[in-house]
């Protein structure tokens, strides 16, 4: 499945794109081995890594889409500007032979990317579609949320699980039912289907997570109304069994 990071994962898994910049290895039968700049060494992995992207784009495993291929030569057109330029300034720092400056961390810098970043996108995508827990809030008419207790008086959170990012009506009423074995009467549930990445080291959000998805279900109880809202627009209403997912059926009711 081709993303936004496609060809950055590409890049920053392929050990001949990261690996520091040294001389290339010479036939020791030649009598005097020519030594390259490091600008030149820069140049030639440039043009190793636009000749390998170009080789992935055409043996790419899956039928690409029209919109999919777009994408890959975007990501290939930004990758190779940022490497050419921000040259001056990387190799400067690479010339330092300072171990910081390793041309796997200059590489992530250069494309304004992590690694992590990228693997973090990629488990966040799998989730689309995944089963998976998501949290649900019982509310009254009002917004108000309730509390939801166990037998020993310990507040507890309201979980169930979906597949491919929905939930059914069916399971709505299974969640009411849950809420009414404890004690707890809402007018509504408040389903969060939404799905963001969760980068490997950022557990204290030192940096920004990314939203893949942002889907929000509600059910109303009165009603027996099931409703999904996707980027804040109605793109579903299940009214007990009615479906409708007609757009301006939906943007007419619910604006």
């Amino acid at each position: 499945m081709v993303n936004k990071y496609t060809l950055y994962k590409f890049v920053l898994e392929n050990p001949n794109y990261t690996a520091q910049l040294t001389q290339p290895e010479f036939d020791p039968l030649f009598v005097e081995e020519p030594q390259y700049s490091l600008s030149e060494l820069y140049d030639k992995r440039v043009e190793d890594i636009n000749a390998g992207i170009l080789l992935f784009i055409k043996e790419y495993p899956e039928l690409l889409t029209g919109t999919d291929a777009l994408m890959l030569i975007q990501q290939k057109d930004d990758i190779i500007r940022f490497l050419k330029d921000k040259k001056e300034s990387y190799i400067e720092l690479l010339s330092l032979n300072d171990s910081s400056y390793t041309f796997f961390n200059c590489l992530q810098s250069i494309l304004e990317v992590s690694i992590y970043t990228v693997r973090a996108y990629d488990d966040a995508e799998k989730l689309l579609t995944e089963d998976r827990t998501v949290y649900v809030a019982p509310l009254l008419k009002n917004g108000q949320r309730l509390k939801l207790m166990d037998s020993d008086g310990k507040l507890k959170n309201l979980q169930t699980h979906i597949a491919n990012s929905t939930i059914t009506i069916e399971k709505c009423r299974d969640l009411v039912k849950a809420c009414h074995d404890h004690n707890c009467f809402p007018d509504e549930l408040e389903i969060f289907l939404d799905v963001w990445t969760k980068t490997e080291g950022n557990e204290c959000g030192d940096w920004p997570e990314e939203q893949l998805l942002d889907r929000t279900a509600k059910y109303s109880i009165e009603k027996d109304t099931l409703t999904i809202w996707e980027n804040d627009k109605c793109v579903l209403e299940n009214h007990s069994g009615i479906l409708c997912t007609d757009k301006k059926e939906l943007d007419l009711k619910y604006y």
